[in-house]
């Protein structure tokens, strides 16, 4: 019983890891927003490769130390945030590595 419980779930485990691998030409069918680089002015913000397999232009916000960061849900969207280097995000704020 265990055994067919295993197989099972690395089956759907299997399958779930399919479907959010980008394949060649992802991005010919994804339609992005359209992206003003005007709105990424502030000194923290730069322009990346963001959204469903970096097919669109997002705004990046680098975060600081002792600001909120965002959690991550896997298989989620890719975040337009993020702690700055040396930085991680613990309990919902940029911290320190240690």
């Amino acid at each position: 019983m265990y055994k067919l419980f295993g197989f099972f779930f690395l089956l759907c485990f299997i399958s779930v890891q399919c479907l959010l691998v980008c394949r060649k030409n992802e991005c010919d069918s994804v339609k992005c927003d359209c992206f003003k680089y005007d709105d990424c002015k502030n000194p923290n913000q730069d322009v990346r490769r963001g959204g469903w397999c970096g097919c669109c232009f997002i705004c990046y916000t680098t975060l600081g130390e002792h600001e909120r960061c965002p959690f991550q849900f896997f298989g989620g969207s890719p975040p337009t945030s993020g702690c700055a280097k040396g930085l991680i995000c613990k309990d919902g704020i940029c911290q320190k590595e240690t």
